[in-house]
């Protein structure tokens, strides 16, 4: 911008002290020849649809870059999520086969558990009853020795004790048995003093023994059962054996016909 300078006239017939008037000049602008080579209108409009045309084919082309870039990050986000997928369905799949085989393993083992105790208690069971069997067939061989021996005392003794007084002739060992003979003598050699003794006594006194308690009671009648084991069968007494032996022995051969399995 041009600043108008300031003119001060000199004043009349060149009298410095009288009043004078102040007033701006403004400057006249050169009037230069249009320089050689100056656009015109038109050809600025032709420089402005030019560079218009550049930006829009670059902005074109960062949209086609931006639209290549989305789509691939979109398929690297799809193929991400379908490789994730794949990896937690194998992972899921490794360990419900895992469990399943876990499951299948217990079971296995579950069941052999099971199929050994049972084998356990069976052979137990068999062991059990071989121990029975051993000792009752021990007891027996023990029972008929003594009836053995018992024959021949009484046969030995046929004179001197009274037939009424045989059965009384009782024992568990042959200790036993002999002093139970020679107790039966003693009581048939009193019988036969109170005979000679008193002989219408005797005779009238003679109506047959009384019953002394040998008989069944109430206890060898009951209609409950009770088990023996092998230790019962061995600490048992031979008149307690030879009482029960009727039980005891078809027991024992029926259980040896059922086997192990039963």
């Amino acid at each position: 911008m041009t600043v108008p300078a300031t003119a001060t006239a000199p004043a009349p017939n060149g009298n410095l002290n009288e009043p004078v008037i102040t007033v701006p000049i403004v400057p006249q602008e050169p009037t230069t020849p249009p320089a050689e080579g100056r656009f015109t209108a038109e050809d600025l409009e032709k420089v402005r649809r030019e560079e218009r045309e550049k930006l829009y084919g670059r902005l074109s082309q960062q949209d086609e870059i931006l639209k290549a870039t989305k789509e691939e990050l979109e398929a690297t986000r799809k193929a991400r999520e379908e490789k994730e997928a794949s990896e937690v369905s194998a992972r899921k799949k490794a360990e419900d086969e895992a469990e399943a085989k876990r499951q299948a393993e217990l079971s296995a083992k579950s069941l052999l558990k099971e199929r050994e105790e049972e084998w356990e208690r069976r052979f137990t069971d068999l062991q059990s009853k071989y121990e029975q069997d051993r000792e009752l067939f021990a007891r027996e061989q023990e029972f008929q020795r003594l009836q053995a021996v018992r024959s021949e005392l009484l046969a030995a003794a046929a004179d001197d004790i009274a037939p009424e007084l045989a059965d009384l002739v009782q024992g568990n060992t042959e200790d036993e048995l002999r002093n139970s003979v020679e107790l039966m003598k003693t009581k048939s050699a009193a019988i036969v003093a109170q005979i000679q003794q008193t002989q219408v006594a005797a005779r009238a006194s003679m109506r047959g023994t009384a019953p002394t308690g040998y008989g069944v009671g109430p206890a060898d009648t009951d209609a409950g059962y009770r088990q023996y084991s092998a230790g019962d069968i061995k600490n048992m007494s031979m008149g307690e054996y030879a009482k029960l032996r009727g039980q005891l022995l078809p027991a024992a051969g029926n259980a040896a016909r059922q086997g192990m399995f039963g």
